[in-house]
């Protein structure tokens, strides 16, 4: 999980993380939330940047930083943004 802020307020039990996380907990997914500065220059392939709306202003700098990914919007039931993926070829 990607957060705009230095200090990402963001409570990885959230039902919206779990539910992106195939219903795994924080404990047993691979969720660990960072400020976009801290992220490492590299990432594996096939990793997934998760982000909620309010943060939707990082996109080209992690378009810049690993490019070739796919932004995918997942919506609610009104097509409301509810949260970002950019995964990784």
């Amino acid at each position: 999980m990607v957060s705009a802020a230095t200090t990402p307020a963001v409570d990885l039990n959230d039902p919206v993380v779990r539910f992106a996380s195939n219903g795994r907990s924080a404990d047993s997914a691979a969720t660990t939330a960072y400020a976009l500065s801290a992220m490492p220059a590299v990432l594996e392939a096939g990793t997934v940047v998760m982000f909620l709306p309010a943060d939707q202003g990082i996109v080209p700098e992690l378009r810049s930083r690993y490019p070739g990914g796919e932004l995918e919007v997942v919506r609610d039931l009104q097509a409301n943004p509810r949260l970002y993926l950019y995964r990784l070829p």
